[in-house]
């Protein structure tokens, strides 16, 4: 059974969430009722200012996201994403979506069984996300990007400068 699969199973075993269509799309949508619930059995992890996101691999149940509407009323299942990935502060603007899709695209297809833990610099932002079990993180109602997990190791210097360079544009 697929990770999105068993945050699924979980929503629908403690009667939480519904499928929606939202501008054509079927999306699943807690509200924020459901999100309190959730957060009762499962802690849920800021993730909206970014930062190297440590916790399970996809082969090990991966980290689920949740995205806020502009009200924080209802929340969006966006997928997930693994540990050792790099997830950006909120997308400034074009040219900032362009340097973390050209970061993260300069390295594909590696094998998923190699390991990408690296030795994380001091002035790194993290997001520690190490449940047993499900593993949730809040991300922004602004676009973000994920940048996968060997590139964020090979160029995690250069992501912490980037990220530098936006915020002092905000």
């Amino acid at each position: 059974m697929s990770s999105t699969n068993v945050f699924l199973k979980y929503c629908k075993e403690i009667f939480i969430g519904n499928w929606s269509i939202i501008d054509w799309e079927s999306k699943f949508i807690l509200s924020k009722h459901d999100v309190l619930l959730l957060n009762k059995d499962i802690p849920i992890y800021d993730g909206r200012d970014g930062g190297l996101v440590l916790g399970n691999l996809h082969v090990n149940g991966g980290i689920h996201l949740l995205q806020p509407d502009s009200e924080n009323s209802k929340f969006t299942y966006v997928g997930e994403m693994e540990g050792w990935e790099y997830l950006s502060s909120p997308i400034k603007n074009k040219e900032h979506q362009e340097k973390f899709s050209e970061i993260n695209n300069r390295i594909e297809g590696f094998e998923s069984s190699i390991s990408t833990e690296f030795e994380i610099p001091e002035n790194c932002k993290k997001i520690e996300v190490k449940n047993e079990g499900l593993n949730i993180i809040l991300v922004s109602f602004y676009s973000q990007c994920i940048v996968n997990r060997q590139s964020t190791k090979e160029y995690i210097d250069e992501i912490i400068q980037l990220e530098k360079i936006f915020a002092n544009k905000a």
